[in-house]
């Protein structure tokens, strides 16, 4: 993969195979997510998917632009927008995110790496702004559920087992950590994420807990925190994002140490649920 401004790099990936194997380092965390939360939640991701490739192919085609659909990374966006959406989402959420996301956000300041946002992200952020009250409904099949994070505010007692196997109310990819794990491990073992974000993001996030948390070292209270409002799947997925990640590995340590940092202060304010989408954008 070579650039076209400095700093300059040399590699066998290319952004077409890095963005495959993201893709299929999602699988899943998708699989997990229509298997628990039935087939609105496979139908959303569809749509996601289907409405980035498509918006991207149009804009190129309108203006009559190389068509770079082929890369995947339009694929890539979609199906991220599609697993950090609820399942209870209407089928038009993933067309207006998409948009934003392909077209505002990534095309027109030039494409795959120009953007300042990542376009999965800044789509999740306007439909959090503009439909709050649905982007916090996580009921499925027709059944209303309170995610854990929400549960443990409450004062009420959860499953750390639950939240492992996806079974509780989240996020279509978010909700089964261990599915969101394997994707982390998947993407550190081929290279294309590491662990500089994640380190410094685990450190501040669990120090600002455990002094200001009212639990201190409680570990159920902090692996509900871990596993719960999607804070790993932003940690080791979106967070990784080559484009809008730091340079460096120290930069990258730095980045995390802030993202920890915001996520913990946002949930300690009561954003529970969108506190690492919001700090991201921070960041």
């Amino acid at each position: 993969m070579t650039t076209t401004t400095r700093p300059f790099i040399k590699t066998a990936n290319t952004t077409m195979s890095m963005m495959f194997l993201v893709l299929l380092s999602l699988l899943p965390a998708a699989g997990v997510g229509i298997y628990h939360y039935g087939l609105h939640a496979a139908l959303l991701i569809v749509v996601s998917l289907v409405s980035a490739v498509g918006f991207e192919l149009l804009f190129e085609l309108c203006l009559h632009r190389p068509v770079t659909i082929a890369d995947y990374s339009a694929a890539v966006s979609g199906m991220v927008l599609g697993l950090i959406l609820p399942p209870s989402a209407p089928l038009y959420f993933p067309v207006i995110g998409s948009a934003v996301g392909i077209l505002l956000c990534k095309m027109l300041p030039g494409g795959i790496g120009k953007n300042l946002l990542n376009p999965a992200l800044a789509g999740k952020l306007v439909l959090v702004l503009a439909f709050r009250e649905q982007m916090n409904d996580f009921s499925a099949n027709g059944i209303s559920m309170l995610t854990p994070l929400t549960q443990l505010a409450a004062g009420n007692t959860i499953s750390p087992g639950d939240m492992l196997t996806g079974r509780v109310a989240a996020d279509i990819g978010t909700g089964c950590t261990l599915a969101v794990l394997a994707a982390a491990l998947f993407l550190l073992l081929t290279g294309i994420s590491d662990l500089m974000i994640p380190a410094g993001c685990f450190l501040s996030f669990t120090l600002l807990l455990i002094l200001l948390g009212r639990h201190g070292w409680n570990p159920v209270f902090l692996a509900a925190q871990y596993m719960g409002g999607s804070f790993l799947f932003t940690v080791f997925i979106m967070a990784q994002d080559h484009t809008t990640r730091p340079l460096t590995r120290k930069g990258r340590f730095l980045y995390g140490l802030g993202l920890g940092a915001a996520i913990a202060a946002l949930r300690l304010l009561g954003y529970v649920e969108d506190a690492a989408v919001f700090a991201l954008v921070a960041m």
